[in-house]
């Protein structure tokens, strides 16, 4: 079987059958127009004449001009392509099974200090803006949100009387995240300035100031521009407060597991990233209460009195 014949049939199960996203069909057909291209280059003409070690040099090649997480992701689509080739056609060997990228130990998630997060939020002004940027990062940092999730919120996702709000993860994945009532105080606030920009009657909760969806970009923007205006850490992102909410949890006796289910993560895996605020607490615990050096006894002699040891 040709190459771009392989392709045409892969492209046409993602799109056709599996319905996938435009954008994730453009990120598939990038992905593997650079793959074939390569494979072309080497002379490879034909699904046949694909090996482990001519795939096994892709990634290698691929890891000089590449971050390692991009490569695994190009790995992955290419895993997709090569497996659903050789489920309709067996005897076409899948060269990929035993193909692997190096992934690097996960760096230690970022995190805002208590002063961090007064200068962040005594930054915004009482006017409109500062009232709509105020409430959104309330909300993200106060019930760990995704930006995604913040712009997709909805009223019908809101119960104020329980305090409680129903979020839309990733895969549609629904979780329950209590409200304190300050953050409710915070995002009323922002609730009562909202009638006056609802031009298009949006169910969505944030909006900006001409009655369209607050977007991520927007969301990112108007962070940066509170940092470098209040003097904090210029290279925090909006994902940043997730991280926050999650390590304050955890710093003060929230369970791995319930941390996990308000983050919205499908394995307790993901959430061990922030098991570095434990594991920094029992250092600190036990440094207190457990000190290195030990003063020694003072040893006292009396004249006449022998060493019982003898």
């Amino acid at each position: 079987m040709k190459l771009d014949e392989a392709y045409q049939i892969y492209y046409q199960q993602l799109s056709v059958n599996e319905n996938r996203s435009l954008a994730t069909l453009r990120s598939y057909e990038s992905e593997l127009t650079q793959y074939l291209a390569f494979l072309k280059n080497k002379d490879v003409a034909d699904m046949r004449e694909i090996s482990h070690e001519i795939l096994q040099e892709y990634v290698f090649t691929s890891m000089k001009t590449k971050k390692v997480r991009s490569v695994a992701h190009s790995l992955s689509v290419i895993r997709g392509f090569h497996a659903h080739i050789h489920q309709l056609y067996p005897e076409i060997n899948d060269p990929s099974l035993k193909v692997r990228v190096h992934h690097p130990e996960k760096s230690l998630p970022k995190y805002f200090s208590e002063s961090e997060l007064e200068k962040l939020f005594d930054y915004f002004k009482d006017d409109d803006k500062g009232i709509l940027a105020k409430a959104m990062f309330e909300m993200i940092y106060a019930c760990g949100l995704r930006v995604s999730e913040l712009c997709a919120l909805t009223f019908n996702q809101l119960n104020v009387e329980n305090r409680m709000l129903r979020v839309l993860g990733k895969g549609n994945k629904e979780r329950l995240v209590p409200i304190s009532s300050y953050s409710l105080t915070v995002l009323n606030e922002y609730l009562k300035i909202r009638p006056s920009r609802d031009k298009y009657h949006s169910p969505l909760i944030f909006i900006n100031k001409k009655g369209k969806p607050v977007s991520r970009q927007s969301v990112w923007r108007m962070l940066h521009e509170a940092l470098l205006a209040s003097g904090a850490n210029v290279s925090f992102s909006p994902h940043t407060l997730r991280h926050t909410f999650a390590t304050d949890l955890l710093a003060n006796g929230a369970d791995l597991r319930s941390v996990q289910e308000l983050l919205g993560h499908s394995s307790i895996a993901t959430t061990q990233i922030y098991t570095h605020v434990q594991r920094k607490q029992l250092t600190s615990a036990y440094d207190r209460f457990f000190p290195t050096h030990h003063s020694e006894p003072e040893k006292t002699e009396k004249k006449g009195e022998e060493d019982d040891s003898k």
